[in-house]
C-alpha cells in the first residue's frame, strides 16, 4: 500500500494546530535553550584573542553538541505527542535524558550518517563550481540547485532507516533491518514527506533574500522560529508515516490510539 503524501503533511498541520497547548507545553523550554545556545554562538560577548582560538574552537564543538542533543530531545517530544504517548511529555522532558532518550540518539546518529557524507561532498561545491567557471563565488539559485541534487538519494536512505526513531521515542524500539524492510515501497514517499518542510524553508529564503540578507538578530530569530515549526512538522511527518504503516490504514487519521495497541 502506498503511504499518502499529502494526506499526511494535512493531517500533521491539523495536529499541531488542534494540539497546539501540549506542544507550547512540552517544547517551549527546550526551544529556547536551542535558541539561546544558537545565538551565543553567532553573537558572542567577547572575541577571541589569536592564541585564545583553540579554547574558542572546543567552545564552538561543545556547543553543537549540545544543541543536537537539545534538538533530540525536542524531536522526542514531538513523537510523543503526534503517536498520542498515554504520559504527555512535560517541559522538563526535553531536557532530561534517560534510557529512552540514549537509544533514541544512538540512532539519530546512525540515520543522520549520510548527511555526513553529503556534508563532506558538499564541502567541494565551491571549488568544482570554481573548477568549471573560474567564478569566486556560487549564485544562490545554483547552490541551492547542487544541493538538492546531493541531497536526494542522501535522504532516501535516512529515511529508509528513520522508522526507528518514532518507533524508539515511545519505548518500542525497532532494528535498522525492520525500517528497512517495513518502509519498502515507500522510501520516496517518506523521503518527500520529510523534505517538504526543507522545500519549505529554501523558498522562503529564496523569496524574501533580499531582505534576508541583512545581517540583523531579529532576522535570524525570525528564521530560526520558521525552522524550529518546520522541523516539528517534518517530525510529525515521520510519526505518521511510521503508524500509517504499522496499522497499513488507507488514510493516516490520528486515532485514539496509543502505540502500544498497535501490537
Amino acid at each position: 500500500m502506498q503511504l499518502p503524501v499529502l494526506q499526511t503533511l494535512s493531517v500533521v498541520l491539523g495536529t499541531i494546530w488542534d494540539r497546539r497547548g501540549d506542544f507550547v507545553r512540552a517544547l517551549l523550554l527546550t526551544a529556547i535553550l536551542i535558541l539561546a545556545l544558537e545565538y551565543a554562538m553567532a553573537y558572542p560577548l567577547w572575541k577571541p584573542e589569536l592564541d585564545q582560538m583553540h579554547y574558542w574552537y572546543l567552545q564552538i564543538i561543545g556547543a553543537g553538541i549540545l544543541i543536537s542533543l537539545l534538538w533530540a530531545l525536542l524531536a522526542i517530544s514531538c513523537h510523543r505527542i503526534f503517536l498520542e504517548d498515554p504520559d504527555i511529555p512535560t517541559p522538563f522532558d526535553g531536557v532530561w535524558v534517560g534510557r529512552r532518550q540514549i537509544g533514541y540518539i544512538l540512532r539519530a546518529i546512525v540515520v543522520s550518517f549520510p548527511f555526513f557524507i553529503w556534508g563532506l561532498i558538499n564541502a567541494w561545491d565551491m571549488y568544482v563550481w570554481g573548477l568549471f567557471t573560474s567564478a569566486e563565488e556560487i549564485p544562490l539559485l545554483a547552490e541551492f540547485a547542487l544541493d538538492w541534487v546531493l541531497i536526494l538519494p542522501v535522504q532516501y536512505l535516512s529515511s529508509r532507516l528513520a522508522l526507528t526513531l518514532p518507533a524508539a521515542a515511545v519505548g518500542e524500539p525497532i532494528t535498522f533491518a525492520e525500517s528497512w524492510s517495513l518502509s519498502r515501497g515507500n522510501g520516496w514517499r517518506i523521503t518527500a514527506i520529510l523534505l517538504a518542510a526543507p522545500v519549505a524553508y529554501d523558498l522562503l529564503v529564496l523569496i524574501l533574500y533580499p531582505v534576508l540578507h541583512v545581517d540583523h538578530i531579529a532576522i535570524d530569530v525570525l528564521l530560526s522560529i520558521c525552522w524550529l515549526v518546520l522541523a516539528v512538522i517534518a517530525v510529525g511527518g515521520l510519526s505518521y508515516s511510521y503508524k500509517w504503516i504499522l496499522t497499513k490504514q488507507p488514510e493516516p487519521t490520528p486515532l485514539n490510539v496509543t502505540t502500544q495497541s498497535l501490537e
